[in-house]
């Protein structure tokens, strides 16, 4: 206690200050005390800032995907006689035997390759300036 008021300075508390035993016996000044809690609040205000943007990331990704499903249901449902009537199950069992067949599943990974090549080959295009 002496020593602090010896060297004229106050410290908020010892979490700022540290431990001289610790540190070599050196100090913080006002100043470095100040900057430090400047820095602090800048991180908080950052920690917070990604929360957000993680916050709205997740919801753009979860809108991207409820359309997508929505647009794909809606194109399989057009070539679905009457729809009405055919259950998930019935639709389950058509898919799986249609996506079983040679051709489909050469189609299917010709379109998959296709789209991994564009999608390559077009993100420089994506981040140039």
């Amino acid at each position: 206690m002496q020593d602090k008021e010896r060297s004229g300075m106050k410290y908020p508390d010892m979490s700022i200050r540290g431990n001289p035993a610790k540190n070599g016996g050196y100090r913080m000044t006002e100043k470095n005390v100040k900057e430090l809690e400047t820095i602090r609040k800048n991180i908080k205000i950052c920690e917070n800032q990604e929360k957000i943007l993680l916050k709205e990331q997740k919801e753009l990704e979860r809108k991207e995907r409820s359309h997508r499903l929505i647009v794909r249901g809606a194109l399989l449902e057009k070539h679905l006689k009457e729809p009405l009537i055919i259950t998930d199950d019935d639709v389950t069992k058509l898919l799986e035997f249609i996506f079983k067949q040679e051709p489909v599943e050469e189609l299917l990974n010709k379109l998959l390759d296709y789209r991994k090549d564009m999608i390559v080959h077009a993100t420089p295009g994506i981040w140039a300036d």
